[in-house]
């Protein structure tokens, strides 16, 4: 048995978790999945000054063969918010990895809400910005972390900001 309770609560209650199964480290008790947004929840990606993409507004939904009754969602298609060359299109399986990047985004461990001048952020590496449906915009800020070797990440949401494992750039 062990007494816990909430930082703002005074309230202490008895529980049967045992103290052994507690972390003994900060890593472990962090949320990753902190700064996740649904992928069905994302309407619009840019990058200022080189791209919009935004979710068709005309989605369509399939019928199976086998079950009428019962709709699949088609993934939904992108389109670019400016005109594209005669012979630019728009990849949407390549969109439709990006957003989904964007949806599950985990990080590694936080580093306070005070920007350090090693973060990278004076000149990101990446601008994001990402509307949601319920007409929010997300900007993500990407800084290479000098001697780290990871990413720094600052999104307007959040006060804090967080380191993100490199292999980000390497997309996988």
């Amino acid at each position: 048995m062990i007494h816990v309770r909430q930082r703002e609560d005074k309230a202490v209650f008895e529980t049967q978790m045992g103290l052994h199964h507690a972390s003994a480290t900060t890593q472990e008790w962090l949320d990753k999945a902190l700064l996740q947004v649904a992928y069905s929840d994302i309407r619009a990606i840019s990058v200022p000054g080189v791209f919009r993409l935004e979710k068709d507004s005309n989605a369509k939904v399939a019928k199976e063969a086998d079950d009428a009754d019962q709709p699949k969602a088609v993934p939904p298609n992108w389109v670019s918010a400016d005109p594209l060359g005669e012979d630019e299109r728009i990849e949407q399986s390549s969109v439709l990895v990006l957003g989904q990047k964007i949806a599950n985004i985990r990080f590694k461990d936080v580093l306070g809400t005070t920007i350090q001048s090693d973060y990278g952020l004076s000149a990101p590496k990446l601008v994001l910005q990402v509307e949601t449906a319920a007409g929010q915009t997300l900007i993500y800020e990407m800084g290479l972390r000098q001697g780290a070797g990871d990413y720094v990440l600052k999104i307007s949401n959040r006060p804090e900001y967080f380191a993100l494992a490199i292999i980000l750039e390497r997309g996988c």
